[in-house]
């Protein structure tokens, strides 16, 4: 019976596993926050770019065109 124990791994593959995971959780924490905050700021910045500016769609000038 113990050589089995020795020999067997499955544990270590599901501790390794369950690492893998944490390490994973821990860089969405610290990753999401900032790239949310960029994101935010880029879509900001283009709303507050396109204000007053009217489109037009004229497909042979190539799509929307705005300003």
């Amino acid at each position: 019976m113990p050589r089995r124990l020795l020999n067997c791994v499955k544990g270590a593959t599901a501790i390794e596993y369950g690492l893998l995971a944490a390490l994973l959780a821990l860089v969405l924490v610290v990753a999401l926050p900032a790239l949310t905050h960029e994101l935010r700021s880029n879509l900001v910045r283009a709303r507050e770019g396109m204000k007053g500016k009217p489109c037009s769609s004229d497909p042979l000038a190539g799509g929307t065109q705005c300003g």
